[in-house]
């Protein structure tokens, strides 16, 4: 078991930090609700069939709808998987901001991929994926080279350096023929598409890394859907998987709603 202290020091791993091989707590943060959230791995996959057990403590205050970092400033998560249990802990000071995604480039040039996130108040971005080399370019870019073909998860986590942390899952098509449903930064094979318009689709098992693929693929009618991985709003979010949110058991067989364009 292992201490994280989430202030901007991520490097007390067994495995080079690069690498995702193992139950690993990526990140932790909390939004400006509130609300707690924590990017969980296990594993050399991009989905675990059931998702780690999470437990937040400190000053989390929890209920029923999640936990909260309300009134102290520091809180601790122990989460619980299949390779066993990590602990970390999440400190933030006065100055602790939220850092936000507004935009990222992702350009593969033959196996090699160019990638970068644009992140406004963000000190450095630190880059983990489950497999292949990653060459830190400088504080917002980095180089990935995957061992082979296919849609690999590349991680990028930001930290402000008071606590204020984020991340993305950008996903890196090498060597693909055909297309991908984007989602977001991520990339699901799909048997059909219908532009970049709501859709919904029915999750079912790939082989890919995303451990998920898209089927039954048609234009949104607005009719109702069972909530899926908490999906309140409607929208499923491929995230919930990778995060470890939810288990890839929650979803299969589960007809979702997805904001979608087609890539390329």
């Amino acid at each position: 078991m292992l201490a994280l202290v989430l202030l901007g020091c991520l490097d007390p791993f067994p495995h080079d930090r690069h690498d995702l091989v193992d139950l690993r707590i990526v990140g932790m943060r909390r939004e400006t609700s509130g609300s707690l959230d924590a990017y969980v791995w296990e594993g050399t996959e991009a989905w675990s069939a059931v998702a780690p057990e999470r437990l937040w403590g400190g000053d989390a205050v929890c209920v029923e709808a999640g936990c909260t970092l309300v009134a102290g400033r520091d809180a601790t998560l122990t989460v619980t998987g299949e390779g066993g249990a990590e602990f970390g802990e999440l400190a933030t000071d006065a100055e602790a901001g939220n850092p936000a995604l507004v935009g990222f480039s992702r350009n593969v040039d033959g196996g090699v991929a160019t990638v970068s996130v644009d992140v406004p108040g963000a000190d450095h971005v630190r880059w983990m994926a489950p497999a292949g080399d990653i060459e830190e370019v400088d504080a917002t870019t980095t180089t990935f080279t995957p061992p082979g073909e296919g849609v690999w998860p590349l991680v990028a986590l930001w930290l402000d350096s008071h606590g204020g942390n984020g991340w993305a899952t950008i996903d890196v098509p090498v060597g693909l023929v055909g297309f991908r449903i984007a989602v977001g930064t991520r990339l699901l094979g799909a048997d059909a598409t219908t532009g970049g318009l709501l859709t919904t689709a029915t999750v079912a098992a790939s082989d890919e890394l995303s451990g998920v693929a898209l089927v039954d693929v048609v234009a949104d009618d607005g009719a109702a859907l069972d909530p899926v991985c908490g999906d309140e709003d409607g929208e499923w979010d491929p995230d919930t998987l990778t995060e470890r949110r939810c288990g890839r058991d929650d979803v299969l067989g589960k007809r979702v709603r997805i904001n979608a364009s087609v890539y390329p």
